[in-house]
């Protein structure tokens, strides 16, 4: 399921339990972290990159996206393997392509909220031309708009792509009990550091991927997501046509700071680059004050490097500790 018991975009973590596992799926490689809460934090006890040979998965919001399911299912299997103790449950962050994100706007929303889903369902069928009882939705309210609309985050899948994912997690003797897009679980890893107040915006940076959330004291206004990301030669250019999108959409909502959460490393590199672009503040934010890492010889990098690639299945992991069982 993509979110059905908890909000897309999860308040700070506050209840904890046990140790908790977390994998992020894409094209090229299955991740993995496990994670548990001490006195002081967070700590990553474990964590694993197995790469997918060509032709495993394709990203895609329609068509199939598992190609090879035994090799996928041997690659979770080798994730899995030097754990201390084999997780039963786990958070799943999928690719970005597989969900469309959005904020829509409607005039008014049903009683409940199994009706407004329904309403949800509709509209996406129609939007979409799903064929009927095809479309996962999740949605997460935000608010009231000027005019008196009604706003909503609204998160949809394909329901046959989305059963890949767990049937394959079935093989593996798995349970992917909440699954997101991996931009919401990075997202979720990284919330904490952001300040409650102002209008500030985080930007998610994958590999082929980058997301602009804004923010007005802490109220989500705005999302926008592109399919390009740091290996594009025009990266730069489609963060600055992105930000000019808001902008257009909203005059008076100037960004005071911009906050990065980049997958791909390069932290120095990217704040002098966007510091270069604008006057704006801009942060690289920093994961050592997220996560510790406990120390072994798994780490094969700095620490924030390492927090940094594996953000989303760290988010996945702690979104475990937000739900019963």
């Amino acid at each position: 399921m993509l979110t059905i018991r908890n909000n897309l975009l999860a308040p700070m973590i506050s209840h904890f339990r046990k140790r908790y596992a977390g994998i992020e799926i894409s094209p090229t490689a299955v991740k993995l972290a496990q994670i548990e809460k001490a006195k002081d934090g967070w700590r990553l006890l474990h964590f694993k990159r197995v790469a997918l040979p060509e032709a495993t998965l394709q990203a895609s919001f329609r068509a199939q996206n598992i190609l090879d399911e035994p090799k996928l299912a041997e690659a979770l299997h080798e994730a899995l393997a030097g754990l201390d103790g084999r997780p039963s449950r786990v958070g799943l962050s999928i690719p970005n392509e597989n969900v469309k994100l959005s904020i829509q706007k409607f005039d008014a929303l049903p009683g409940s909220r199994p009706e407004t889903e329904k309403m949800i369902v509709w509209w996406a069928e129609k939007t979409f031309r799903f064929a009927p009882d095809s479309a996962q939705i999740s949605f997460q309210p935000l608010g009231p708009a000027a005019g008196g609309s009604q706003r909503l985050l609204v998160s949809i899948g394909n329901r046959e792509v989305i059963r890949e994912y767990e049937r394959v997690f079935k093989l593996a003797k798995l349970d992917p009990e909440v699954i997101r897009p991996t931009r919401i679980n990075q997202f979720n890893f990284y919330r904490s550091l952001l300040p409650d107040t102002g209008t500030i915006a985080y930007l998610g940076l994958f590999e082929n991927f980058f997301c602009l959330f804004v923010f007005e004291d802490s109220r989500l206004t705005f999302y926008h997501g592109v399919k390009r990301g740091f290996s594009n030669l025009h990266f730069f250019q489609d963060v600055d046509m992105t930000m000019q999108h808001y902008l257009g959409l909203n005059p008076d909502g100037e960004i005071e700071k911009l906050f990065v959460g980049s997958q791909v490393g390069f932290h120095r590199e990217l704040e002098e680059v966007f510091k270069n672009l604008s006057d704006m503040k801009v942060e690289i934010l920093n994961e050592d004050s997220l996560i510790s890492i406990q120390p072994g010889p798994a780490i094969e990098a700095d620490s924030r490097a390492v927090a940094g690639a594996y953000a989303a299945a760290i988010g996945a992991a702690q979104t475990l500790s937000l739900i019963g069982g």
